[in-house]
């Protein structure tokens, strides 16, 4: 496995394990995806990811070197925010910066580096609103175009009822990966013959799962190495979880939930020794025979680290 920092709907104060590998939850905490940075002088700032807003005290603005969780592509934390294909928590979610730079939450400062853009303060209507439109996990959809190829192979005349008994079952085939049923269910009901109903199935399927991969690839940032393994975990380890996803997925073209299981897999799945030194790291072997990586000079467990969100 490909190590990267997945940091899916977790507290800024949560570690890897507890806040990655609870189950998808769309009730919104207020206490949720806040960052703190404090200044060497007393000041300190405090940025509210669930509503873009930030206070201060003797400052103006959240610098992105000061307190935020950064990582670079490869997982290796930093201190700053100087590339932007570097990671910052941002809603509990590890964002690239070019993005955040797009959305107007950060901006290059005549260093070179990226700061945070003060944000003014807005009514609750105006916090809710920019939520929903900055919120680029909740806002992945699929293109018009795709949903026009799926639309296209939908036979007409099917009833509602019928459509969504096949639906629901080609959600367990998707996830079985064995479409028989499904396909046979589309041409005993429309009409089709079994290699026109095959062909439908098999472009529903194939437009879907490019979405998918697009969505975990770009917006939760994994490596599409680690995408097959995922879902083979998921489907042992997490089905229920994973069939939820799915379905939320295909009737509300909505994937974050999707998204949120790549955090329950990588609690799963920790770094191996190779995947850490490949990202800079100095790892080690406790008494115990435990694997072990340096820290700041500190030696500590992998599952220590990764609690600390050292890694």
């Amino acid at each position: 496995m490909n190590y990267s920092s997945y940091t899916i709907g977790s507290e800024s104060n949560q570690s890897l394990e507890s806040s990655l590998s609870q189950t998808p939850n769309t009730v919104v905490n207020s206490q949720q995806n806040n960052i703190t940075s404090k200044h060497s002088n007393g000041g300190a700032n405090f940025y509210d990811g669930n509503t873009g807003t930030q206070s201060s005290t003797e400052f103006n603005s959240a610098q992105a070197s000061e307190g935020a969780a950064i990582f670079s592509a490869k997982g290796t934390p930093k201190a700053f925010i100087d590339s932007p294909t570097d990671l910052v928590n941002y809603q509990g979610i590890p964002t690239q910066a070019k993005t955040l730079e797009t959305m107007g939450i950060l901006k290059i400062n005549p260093q070179g580096q990226y700061d945070f853009v003060e944000q003014q303060a807005s009514t609750p209507e105006q916090q809710e609103q920019q939520q929903a439109t900055t919120d680029h996990h909740d806002s992945f959809a699929m293109s018009e175009s795709e949903n026009s190829e799926i639309n296209s192979v939908i036979p007409e005349g099917i009833e509602h009822g019928a459509l969504q008994a096949i639906t629901s079952r080609g959600i367990d085939s998707m996830i079985s990966g064995d479409l028989t049923h499904t396909i046979t269910a589309l041409s005993q009901t429309s009409g089709k013959t079994p290699e026109e109903a095959a062909k439908s199935v098999g472009k529903v399927v194939e437009t879907f799962t490019k979405a998918s991969n697009r969505y975990l690839e770009n917006t939760v940032g994994m490596n599409q190495a680690d995408i097959e393994p995922f879902y083979e975990w998921a489907k042992t380890h997490a089905g229920g979880d994973l069939k939820a996803a799915v379905s939320k997925m295909i009737s509300t073209n909505n994937f974050r939930d999707v998204g949120k299981l790549v955090g329950q897999w990588a609690a799963a799945n920790p770094p191996s020794e190779q995947a850490l030194k490949a990202a800079g790291f100095k790892t080690g072997k406790s008494n115990s025979g435990e694997l072990t990586v340096f820290i700041k000079g500190s030696e500590m467990s992998v599952k220590s680290a990764a609690k600390a969100k050292l890694i």
